[in-house]
């Protein structure tokens, strides 16, 4: 139980009664002697006030109106003094409790000096030309300031709607680092003409995502913003370099087709803005289109009617087939409802050596994690095939023979007949279905080892009802394989080479460019 202080003592200087000066003579005849000066000191003394502590009394209790004069109490509210009113808050401040939530990119910018700039002048006229330009450049691109500190600039892109698939504002942001990055090859104000990239590092980054803005955007005052996407922006800028900006990973999606980027190792994944793509022409103008719509057309199909496809996309320059492989991968991912996209290259093969593919099937698509122990492992794929309607013997042979692919890096899987395998992927990517058409993407398969084209050729030959869609790229050669042109049902080949007496197709295999 806690002890209540006692109120403190107020210091109060008490002064004596005033005193009528004595007059006439004393008792033994003398006269009264002359008033002395007060004595500086301490202490009290006769002739100088005491010092003494004055309690505060004791309020009286209230006392009741009198009937007779009708005055109210001393102590009564209504009897003071009227107490004014506060003036109002002003309206429109920003704090956390009127912030919403939307959609945003965030771009932060430090500007660091030439640490070897000592004239407080010339310092001083070089960070005000720097903050001078990084506001225009940020504005002239969509952005607003909403904090700024010598070095450090923090700028907001808003969303035009709350639609997450909206790209423009991690565009405005991007574009936005971009030009500082132009801009500072001019000369700043004060500086005698020097550039201003010569004598200040530049750092930026750019975070995408969902803030809290405070409510006063578009106001007389500056938006203040909260929210893990800032924590991520500084995070970025914590690890930047001068010689590019770096992204965050839904920034990079977003504008991947304006920009280049080099990707950063480490988690989460980081990106380096390396430059605007330069548009394309002879990419635009290609004459592709019409194969282009064909085959999504063709993914189309195979995706309401769970019928499985395959699509190859033949030409001698890689450059074309990469294109065209690209389109289909976007085509994929967003139109197809749900889809389930994997895509294989040469770097993967490489890196994951023979047998690649056919561990990273089953790897992905039971959702598998390089850190999963053997028993995880076996839980994960058993709940994937689970989703089958069959027998539990059925289920324990898909399990084993599925994980029995997992275990082999450079031997052979199990040997078993071509037809059983057939069974494997077939139930297996049955089970996957359920949560979506499959699209399966191989790039130069005509470089691919004789495992990898015969697993992708048995895949697209599958019986049963599977969204299951393959396309492959590869040299117009490969189309001559007898293994590869032989059964091909249910299959659509594109040739984007202009067609010649030395590199043609049979007329119902293949589609040349008109």
């Amino acid at each position: 139980m806690g002890v209540l202080s006692a109120p403190v003592p107020a210091l109060a200087l008490a002064q004596a009664p005033p005193t009528a000066p004595r007059t006439g003579t004393l008792p033994d005849g003398r006269p009264p002697a002359a008033p002395r000066a007060p004595v500086q000191g301490s202490g009290p003394s006769p002739q100088r006030p005491a010092l003494r502590a004055v309690l505060p009394a004791p309020a009286p209790a209230p006392k009741a109106l009198s009937a007779v004069s009708g005055s109210a109490p001393r102590n009564d509210p209504a009897a003071r003094a009227p107490v004014r009113d506060l003036p109002p808050a002003a309206v429109g401040t920003p704090n956390a409790a009127s912030a919403v939530r939307r959609e945003a990119s965030l771009l932060l910018v430090r500007a660091e000096p030439d640490p070897a700039l000592a004239d407080a002048g010339e310092l001083d006229a070089l960070m005000d030309g720097v903050g001078t330009l990084i506001h225009q450049e940020i504005e002239l691109c969509g952005g607003t300031v909403v904090f700024s500190l010598h070095t450090l600039t923090l700028a907001l892109f808003p969303a035009d709607s709350d639609d997450t698939d909206d790209t423009e504002h991690p565009l405005r942001a991007a574009r936005a680092a971009t030009a500082l990055r132009t801009a500072l090859t001019a000369s700043a104000p004060g500086t005698a003409g020097a550039p201003v990239a010569a004598r200040t590092e530049l750092r930026t980054a750019v975070a995408t995502g969902a803030v809290l803005v405070s409510q006063s955007l578009g106001g007389s005052r500056p938006p203040r913003v909260y929210g893990h996407t800032v924590k991520e922006c500084e995070a970025l800028l914590a690890l930047s370099t001068s010689d590019g900006t770096l992204v965050c990973e839904r920034t990079r999606e977003a504008t991947r087709e304006h920009f280049a980027y080099e990707e950063i190792p480490g988690t989460p994944v980081r990106w380096r803005l390396l430059g605007a793509v330069e548009p394309d022409v002879e990419a635009d103008d290609d004459g592709h289109h019409r194969e282009l719509d064909l085959l999504e057309g063709v993914m189309s199909h195979s995706s309401r009617w769970s019928q499985p496809h395959l699509i190859t996309v033949l030409s001698t320059e890689e450059a074309p087939r990469r294109r065209m492989l690209g389109k289909l991968e976007d085509f994929a991912a967003a139109e197809l409802d749900g889809a389930q996209v994997l895509t294989w290259d040469r770097q993967d093969a490489a890196e994951a050596g023979p047998f690649g593919l056919h561990r990273e099937i089953i790897f992905r698509f039971s959702g598998l994690s390089k850190s999963d122990p053997p028993w995880a492992v076996r839980r994960k794929v058993s709940e994937t095939v689970q989703r089958l309607d069959a027998g539990k013997s059925c289920i324990n042979w898909l399990v084993a023979r599925c994980t029995s692919v997992l275990e082999t890096s450079n031997r052979s899987p199990e040997r078993l007949g071509a037809e059983e395998w057939q069974e494997v992927w077939r139930y297996f990517l049955e089970a996957v279905a359920h949560d979506g058409p499959i699209v399966l993407i191989v790039h130069d398969l005509h470089l691919g080892d004789t495992a990898t084209r015969e697993l992708v050729g048995l895949i697209a030959r599958l019986p049963g009802s599977i969204p299951l869609t393959v396309v492959a790229g590869a040299d117009p050669e490969f189309q001559r394989h007898a293994d590869w042109s032989s059964d091909r049902r249910s299959a659509t080949t594109v040739l984007l080479d202009e067609p010649s007496d030395d590199l043609s197709c049979s007329d119902e295999d293949c589609l040349p460019v008109q």
